[in-house]
């Protein structure tokens, strides 16, 4: 009866070990070294994965930390890969809202139901989208680029006085590119309107509106 309880036991430990890990119990956490007002990052054994050197550190839900020097701000993974170095003025999730953990919180790997984590940063005034490997997805130099359903993003190019679209996958793969004129988003359907340019910011075009399928194919008459 005795080995029975003591082996019973050890499976519950097994068990919420396991549990705990799915449900972000045990995941890395932020910690501060207050000998030298530094921050890092410690495991769940209490182990330094990345030893303080940070100013500040903060730690969010889906397991990413955030640096910041002064106005810039850096993404590290949950390991402590760094992503993206501290030179950005802003960086954010492109399709979901994260949470701020607080000191010492081990970081929630909060689930995004399979769908892919994307991270908007901006710099000078220009925008790029990056993958959560850290690949650059959309490049700094695009003013303006939106998420069209979970699988592809719109980016739009103002080239006076008309704009120009292109159209990329969640890995960079351009479906057509350079397209004269700005597109509505295609959402769940297969076509959307094209027109020379967009009025405001609703989503409408205007001017010689035509229609195109997935490809960039016009399917209207001219």
């Amino acid at each position: 009866m005795m080995l029975f309880s003591v082996h019973l036991m050890k499976t519950i430990l097994f068990l919420f070990t396991i549990l705990a890990s799915n449900w972000g119990l045990s995941q890395n956490r932020v910690v501060k070294d207050n000998l030298d007002c530094l921050y890092g990052i410690k495991n769940p054994e209490g182990d330094w994965v990345v030893k303080p050197k940070y100013i500040l550190l903060t730690g969010y839900t889906y397991g990413y930390f955030v640096t910041q020097e002064g106005p810039n701000y850096g993404l590290l993974a949950q390991d402590g890969k760094e992503l993206l170095p501290c030179e950005y003025s802003s960086i954010e999730p492109m399709n979901y809202n994260w949470h701020p953990q607080g000191l010492g919180q081990p970081t929630q790997q909060t689930s995004t139901g399979g769908a892919p984590i994307l991270f908007k940063v901006k710099k000078n005034n220009m925008r790029a989208l990056i993958s959560a490997s850290g690949k650059t997805l959309v490049p700094l130099s695009t003013p303006f680029f939106k998420a069209d359903g979970q699988q592809h993003i719109i980016i739009t190019e103002y080239k006076k006085p008309n704009h120009f679209t292109s159209y990329i996958d969640l890995e960079g793969n351009y479906v057509f590119k350079d397209l004269p004129g700005a597109i509505q988003p295609f959402r769940s359907n297969q076509i959307a309107l094209i027109g020379l340019r967009t009025p405001g910011s609703n989503g409408t075009v205007e001017g010689n509106v035509r229609v195109i399928n997935k490809k960039g194919q016009y399917i209207s008459p001219h």
